[in-house]
């Protein structure tokens, strides 16, 4: 359902579009080609939400048959690129084989012979008719309990951290256009490692500075909008005003200098991984 209502795999965020390939780690490169695409994350999580199959036993098989090859695809996924939950995955797989066998000389000779043959199916007639009236009942109240708080909790964690989630306050992606410290203004040089070069603001409460040499690292950043401050680590707490041109500009005592800083807006739209759109047919491969 998070993949459906999609959650676990957000749009790539500020930081991953201004970092280069080298500097991402395997879960990050993941993350970003699954959150890139809706209808991707639809149709994985759509085959994922099919494992609902298991709930009948007439379709048991079915199910684990499905199952195995999502569970199968996401225990890769955690191996081959460093995501956690390895063993959790393993265990989904194992899992599906077992339910597989007592039926795998019959799948077997289905796909592989192609001769008939008749599935294992638990007898629920054994069963005397109240208890099993008792047992639906129970089964179809816990199914509607368990998807009922599963979309509470995924519609909530949307508003948050889906790609329709209120933006913070200044959020955005900013180049440093000119940087003065203590009334000096500092050339860009790129082995400079006070100048600022880059301010990314794309979750609440953080941001991450970029200097000059392309270090970078990730400060609290707290906005003000009623008095216009913005509070950059712990103490250091800065006068902020934008303009009709979109730019920021910051002032005022950081770590015991004075810095007065103008930084322009990026236009999130030059990049390619936002203004590409769907596409039928591409004459040539578009794969920079």
């Amino acid at each position: 359902m998070s993949k459906i209502i999609k959650t676990q795999f957000p749009f790539p965020g500020l930081d991953t579009l201004t970092n280069t390939y080298g500097n991402s780690s395997p879960m990050n490169l993941a993350w970003t080609f699954f959150g890139f695409s809706k209808g991707y994350n639809f149709l994985i999580g759509f085959f994922e939400l099919l494992g609902m199959l298991l709930i009948y036993r007439r379709t048991v098989t079915l199910g684990a048959l499905i199952s195995l090859g999502t569970t199968i695809n996401i225990m890769a996924i955690n191996y081959f690129y460093d995501v956690p939950v390895k063993i959790l995955s393993t265990a989904l797989v194992v899992l599906c084989i077992f339910l597989l066998l007592p039926n795998i000389k019959q799948i077997w000779n289905f796909f592989v012979m192609n001769t008939y043959s008749k599935l294992t199916v638990f007898n629920s007639s054994t069963l005397k008719r109240a208890p099993l009236k008792g047992i639906i009942g129970i089964k179809i109240a816990f199914i509607s309990i368990v998807f009922f708080i599963t979309i509470k909790d995924i519609k909530s964690r949307e508003r948050i951290i889906g790609d329709t989630a209120i933006k913070t306050p200044l959020y955005g992606i900013y180049e440093v256009e000119t940087f003065v410290m203590n009334s000096d203004t500092l050339s860009p040089l790129l082995t400079d490692n006070i100048r600022w070069r880059q301010l990314v603001v794309n979750w609440p409460g953080n941001a991450r500075i970029r200097l000059m040499d392309n270090t970078s690292y990730y400060t609290n950043f707290k906005v003000d909008t009623l008095k216009e401050r913005i509070t950059i680590g712990h103490e250091n707490s800065l006068n902020y005003k934008t303009n009709y041109k979109n730019q920021l500009i910051i002032s005022g005592e950081f770590n015991q200098d004075s810095i007065l800083v103008t930084f322009n807006s990026v236009d999130l739209r030059k990049f390619k991984l936002i203004n590409r759109d769907f596409r039928w047919i591409s004459e040539v491969p578009f794969n920079e």
